[in-house]
């Protein structure tokens, strides 16, 4: 049940303002790298470089799995697209985050991984997973002779769950949005609160089912699925780019408030428009935000 708490805990955030959930995250992230820094400083001290003597001792197979299973740290990475609406210059900031934020987080997975393996042996890792053990902790615990770490790291493990579904769930909000504007799912994904200029009901109605299947499906299988999915769904986008680079080759996607007057947020506002005089797009005042 921890789960479906925290899982409603960021619905009921999501609801209430995206500026709020923003600046929590913001915290969570930083919390986040900082608990990993740690790691890595302490995990570096007891650096051996014989731990990497039999280097991918499964061969290609056990890469080609190994990549399998970490293709699940990087889902949430396009949750960055999905906000294009609700941020000023996308064509420049929409770009140059998703470059950023995958160099960054692929250079600490690799620090992270290289320090994990120079400070134990790689069939250590096995053992402690099969023993259901926090590997990363394990190692603090075995370098410093301490618990403080363990706690640290523990802390950082909860901040970085939560944080991650806070993303999910606002990327997910924003998809079915922009779906319902479309015609494509039913008009109440679209609906957005008066007062919180959220879409409210689209959050709830997501909430509640990503919230059943946190408490009643296992987590290794929620894992896969959202791995199969997610490297499906990318695929397919991926694909889908060249082919539209092919039969529409002048075509541009566009970034625009879907009224004739938009809010006092929007930097194509006129001049004489009222905040909160538009409720079309997710980047206007009385959209999601």
């Amino acid at each position: 049940m921890p789960a479906l708490v925290v899982v409603l805990l960021c619905s009921l955030l999501l609801a209430r303002g995206t500026r709020e959930s923003a600046r929590l995250n913001a915290v969570m992230v930083c919390v986040k790298l900082g608990v990993l820094l740690l790691f890595l400083v302490i995990a570096f001290t007891a650096f051996r470089a014989d731990h990497f003597a039999d280097f991918a001792p499964h061969g290609v197979s056990g890469i080609g799995v190994a990549a399998s299973a970490v293709f699940f740290s990087y889902v949430g990475f396009d949750t960055v697209a999905t906000a294009s609406e609700e941020v000023r210059d996308p064509r420049r900031t929409i770009p140059l985050a998703l470059i950023l934020t995958l160099g960054v987080v692929t250079l600490l997975y690799i620090l992270v991984s290289v320090a994990a393996v120079g400070a134990q042996p790689s069939g250590a890792f096995g053992a402690q997973a099969d023993a259901g053990e926090a590997v990363l902790a394990e190692i603090l615990r075995d370098v410093t002779g301490a618990g403080w770490p363990v706690v640290l790291l523990a802390a950082g493990a909860v901040v970085s769950i939560f944080s991650v579904v806070l993303v999910t769930l606002y990327g997910q909000t924003r998809i079915l949005f922009s779906m319902a504007r479309d015609g494509l799912v039913p008009e109440i994904f679209r609906r957005v609160d008066r007062k919180r200029h959220t879409p409210a009901g689209n959050t709830w109605i997501v909430g509640a089912c990503v919230g059943v299947l946190a408490a009643f499906v296992p987590l290794q299988y929620l894992a896969d699925l959202t791995s199969m999915g997610t490297l499906v769904a990318f695929v397919a986008v991926a694909a889908a780019v060249v082919v539209l680079r092919r039969i529409a080759p002048t075509r541009r996607g566009r970034t625009r408030c879907r009224s004739t007057r938009s809010c006092r947020s929007c930097p194509r506002r006129p001049a004489s428009t009222s905040r909160g005089s538009c409720r079309a797009s997710p980047g206007c005042s009385s959209g999601p935000g």
